[in-house]
């Protein structure tokens, strides 16, 4: 049987049987991407809503990656001396 790591950049989503109230999330499920620039590939959890628009039904979905280390935050960079700005 292949799973969805066989067929790259997919995911798979299964209903939430455990849901306990509205805001819970209706559908979960996993995938796999892969970078197009660099060809590393990364797992993702997958959640997803379903919504009422005014044009219709939608699923509304939202991607978390499954490494859980804490994403760092970019150190702002340092702004030059004046002496070191070249003109």
């Amino acid at each position: 049987m292949r799973g969805h790591n066989d067929y790259p950049n997919t995911a798979l989503l299964f209903v939430n049987d455990r849901k306990r109230s509205g805001d819970t999330r209706d559908y979960q499920g996993s995938g796999e991407l892969t970078c197009p620039h660099c060809g590393e590939a990364f797992g993702v959890w997958l959640s997803g809503w379903r919504k009422q628009g005014k044009h219709g039904p939608f699923l509304s979905l939202s991607f978390k990656a499954k490494d859980t280390a804490p994403a760092r935050k970019p150190q702002p960079a340092a702004s030059p001396e004046p002496d070191d700005i070249p003109f």
